[in-house]
Parts: C-alpha cells; sequence; structure tokens
C-alpha cells in the first residue's frame, strides 16, 4: 500500500506539471522518479503543498522507503501512517483535478473513496 500512495503521489505531481507545460523530455530528464524534486517543480507553478506535507516528501526522499515498500526489506523502517499519504494524495486530487481535467474536457469516473475534510 505504501508503494501505490508514493506512486500516486508521483502521478498526481507528473500530471500538474504536464498541464503547466513542463514537457515529458524534463519529467524524463530532471525529475525521473524524485518526487521532492517533482515537488519543488510543482510549488513554481503554483501547488500549494501543505506543511504536514513536506515533512513526508523528505522522508521519501531520504530513506529507502520506495524500494522497501515495494521490495521485501527486514529490519527497521521510518515510516508514516497511511492516514498521512491518504491524506496527502487527496490533498493533491482536490488541486489537481481541475487543472489536469477541466481544460481537456475528459469525464472521468467518480472517485472511489468519499471525501471527509482534509486534515
Amino acid at each position: 500500500m505504501y508503494f501505490l500512495y508514493f506512486h500516486a503521489i508521483e502521478l498526481y505531481l507528473k500530471a500538474f506539471l504536464l498541464a503547466q507545460g513542463v514537457t515529458l523530455g524534463e519529467l524524463k530528464g530532471k525529475y525521473v522518479h524524485s518526487i521532492r524534486k517533482l515537488a519543488e517543480k510543482a510549488e513554481e507553478h503554483r501547488l500549494d503543498i501543505m506543511a504536514q506535507y513536506k515533512g513526508a516528501i523528505e522522508l521519501i526522499d531520504k530513506t529507502d522507503n520506495v524500494i522497501s515498500s515495494r521490495y521485501l526489506r527486514v529490519g527497521a523502517h521510518t515510516r508514516l501512517p497511511f492516514s498521512v499519504f491518504d491524506n496527502f494524495c487527496r490533498s493533491l486530487h482536490q488541486q489537481i483535478e481541475p487543472t489536469v481535467y477541466d481544460p481537456t474536457g475528459i469525464t472521468r469516473r467518480p472517485e472511489l473513496w468519499p471525501k471527509p475534510p482534509l486534515l
């Protein structure tokens, strides 16, 4: 589940940046899979990443959380609760959905989760 949250965050940020005119070549070159670099670039384009999620970005960037969530690793890990990443994804979704979907005229299926207030 952690890996899916990490991947979702990366895809939200990439979708936002593509909608802002960042090229696919730039995303593949400069930003590859760095959530920290993607988030910094997204903030340059006025995406509001709340302070409580900046710590999550740093933890993802400074640890092997992404790899250890994908492959079996034994031993201690420093991880935040699922709820932090869930709320982070909800925050990104609320901000990015209008930017990414509205101009294209694409309609999408309704969300699968209810929208509780963000913490």
